[in-house]
């Protein structure tokens, strides 16, 4: 049976794995005092009034409800957006900590979740009903530590196909380091980036095409 780590709170092992944990980050030239400040200011354009506050927030937990209370001036496409920003903040973090690197690598193949409540994207909900997407993004980043390149695109892809899955989104299939995407909708292949948790995307449109079941991909 493979093994469930769970991690969330300070009582619980792995809170380094959490972005509430107090370890600084230097992405993009700036030093960060969390993973959560980065990822809450995001969510708003550089060095504008609403990015500086939540990067100067005194503790992440006043960076989150920031980010939160603030909702209405981020950008549209911010669903779009946010997987690639976590990927970015993680790399940062477990790049620029050896002890926490370590730490993950020892995981070795157990399933890693966000046990929290209060979020059912990033976290599983609390009952496990939620996305787990944190926990499945540090699993992705353990594959590649581990040189697995091969299990890390087909879970970024199967992370990608659960992020866009829909009637229009025909298939989605692993070609060496990059994924190939179809869809019949030019508005669904505009949405999409070119780039899911480092690992391009490549897009191709069909116009009027349907196929489900066994034949998607």
């Amino acid at each position: 049976m493979t093994e469930i780590i769970n991690f969330a709170s300070r009582k619980m092992p792995h809170y380094n794995f959490t972005n509430f944990a107090l370890w600084k980050v230097m992405i993009d030239g700036w030093l960060w005092t969390t993973t959560e400040h980065f990822y809450q200011a995001s969510k708003f354009e550089k060095d504008s009034e609403n990015y500086l506050k939540v990067r100067a927030a005194k503790t992440p937990s006043v960076a989150a409800k920031l980010g939160r209370e603030l909702k209405m001036e981020r950008p549209e496409n911010w669903d779009e957006l946010k997987d690639n920003v976590m990927w970015v903040a993680l790399n940062a973090k477990f790049d620029q900590y050896e002890h926490m690197r370590n730490e993950l690598l020892e995981t070795g193949d157990a399933i890693l979740v966000e046990h929290r409540k209060a979020d059912s994207y990033w976290g599983d909900g609390g009952d496990g009903s939620g996305i787990n997407m944190l926990g499945f993004q540090l699993i992705a980043l353990r594959h590649l530590y581990r040189e697995e390149k091969e299990e890390y695109v087909s879970l970024v892809r199967d992370l990608f196909k659960q992020k866009y899955e829909g009637p229009n989104l025909l298939g989605v299939r692993q070609s060496g380091a990059k994924l190939i995407v179809s869809t019949n909708d030019i508005d669904l292949a505009i949405r999409l980036p070119g780039n899911y948790l480092g690992v391009s995307i490549e897009i191709t449109t069909y116009k009027n095409v349907t196929m489900i079941g066994a034949e998607r991909s």
